[in-house]
């Protein structure tokens, strides 16, 4: 009887330390995290969605929070199909938004949908934070949140 105790407790720890290994597997690779979101009142923010889009496949996080941050993150991987369809935005980056530094882009207000983007790439990350809609965005970044809007809106 001990020797299975003992070896069901090897087999969970093992389990849980493969999961947590292919957790910084994940972490580590590069990648995009799309996220769309409203800022506000916690009882009055819209469900945001957070996927990670990387080369291999494509991850959605289970933990819903109203305005991403990356310690907020818990990701499960999506079928090949849902990669299909969102690769393209990691793929089709707009590279004048890469020769910027991190930070906000647009003026939202409260209430207004923002997408949130986080790009990982040779151990280098930038994070932007983009008003979803509005003519002050730039143009060459436009049609980019339009994609991604619709993509996300096809998924869900």
């Amino acid at each position: 009887m001990k020797r299975f105790i003992a070896a069901t407790a090897l087999a969970v720890w093992l389990s849980l330390a493969a999961c947590e290994k292919h957790q910084e597997t994940i972490a580590k690779e590069d990648h995009l995290i799309v996220s769309t979101f409203s800022e506000g009142c916690l009882e009055e923010a819209e469900q945001g969605y957070n996927y990670k889009i990387t080369p291999q496949a494509l991850y959605e996080d289970t933990n819903w929070y109203p305005h991403p941050t990356p310690q907020s993150f818990s990701f499960i991987q999506q079928p090949v199909q849902a990669h299909r369809s969102m690769l393209p935005l990691l793929q089709q980056l707009p590279a004048q938004l890469l020769a910027q530094p991190s930070g906000s882009i647009g003026t939202p207000t409260m209430g207004q949908h923002r997408i949130y983007l986080e790009h990982h790439q040779n151990g280098q990350t930038k994070t932007w934070t983009i008003q979803a809609h509005g003519s002050i965005l730039p143009p060459y970044l436009r049609t980019y949140v339009e994609d991604i809007l619709h993509r996300i809106d096809q998924l869900n």
